[in-house]
């Protein structure tokens, strides 16, 4: 899985976030945190 999440300063600078990959088994639960009208994508292949 590869994802987008909020960087450290993404409350302040709306195009701040951070790309990371992880792999992930069905069934496993991710914990997402965003700041307040963030946002968080990802693709799994």
């Amino acid at each position: 899985m590869t994802w987008f999440e909020d960087g450290i300063n993404a409350d302040r600078q709306a195009m701040d976030y951070r790309k990371k990959e992880k792999s992930v088994r069905t069934g496993e639960k991710i914990a997402i945190k965003m700041v307040r009208n963030g946002g968080w994508a990802a693709v799994i292949e």
